[in-house]
């Protein structure tokens, strides 16, 4: 009786054999994510470290739907996206906290768009969402100011984590389909005119920014409102 036990058991483990061992092979179904950082450039005009209340700043994007990765340094075609662009506004009244730290101040500043959509989002933020045509990315906005002190307008998107399906990745060499997503978006407001020593001189300097290492020179722009 053991010895029949014994080969029905062999017999049952070699017809198992195949399923075992295919489960345990590679399993290339899953995709692996890989953080896009894209470099989107904004302008702010008049390029014054000092207005007055009533006074106007011009927010602008022009950019290419061919949008350079920071990462990996490459050009990626990334047509009609929603990158989800919102401006937080801070007052900066506390030189030992960082910004995030610091007052809201969305509400202290009117908009109002001749390219695209500028709008109050609330005391925290200032959204913006560039037009997409003629294979360029397009906005024309203003700020102006209501009330006095010192402010940083501070670029940054809601898209993080989320899939960009306009990119193909291709596959690893291990067969697994490479998710494009959203990083940390390297914007670049004025080439790095942002009067950031008047950031030091109000602020908390963070610039820990990891993986893409943009700091806060690049995507804040602090101005004084008289």
């Amino acid at each position: 009786m053991d010895i029949k036990i014994k080969k029905f058991t062999i017999i049952l483990l070699a017809a198992m054999l195949p399923i075992i061992l295919n489960c345990c092979g590679k399993n290339n179904n899953y995709k692996i994510k890989k953080h896009v950082g894209f470099l989107y450039p904004i302008s702010i005009t008049p390029i014054k470290d000092t207005i007055n209340v009533g006074d106007t700043l011009w927010i602008n994007v022009d950019i290419s739907d061919s949008l350079y990765d920071i990462g990996t340094q490459k050009k990626y075609y990334v047509p009609n996206c929603n990158f989800k662009d919102y401006f937080s506004v801070e007052r900066l009244i506390d030189k030992t906290k960082t910004i995030a730290e610091q007052e809201y101040a969305a509400d202290k500043f009117n908009t109002y768009s001749t390219i695209g959509n500028i709008s109050i989002g609330g005391a925290f933020a200032i959204d913006f969402i560039p037009i997409y045509e003629n294979n360029r990315y397009r906005l024309s906005g203003a700020l102006i100011a209501k009330d006095t002190g010192v402010f940083a307008v501070r670029a940054q998107n809601l898209s993080f984590e989320e899939p960009i399906p306009q990119i193909d990745l291709g596959k690893d060499e291990d067969g697994h389909q490479l998710l494009a997503i959203f990083g940390f978006t390297a914007y670049n407001i004025n080439n790095g005119n942002t009067h950031y020593n008047i950031f030091r001189q109000h602020c908390k300097p963070e610039n820990n920014y990891n993986p893409v290492e943009w700091t806060e020179d690049k995507f804040a722009y602090t101005f004084v409102v008289k």
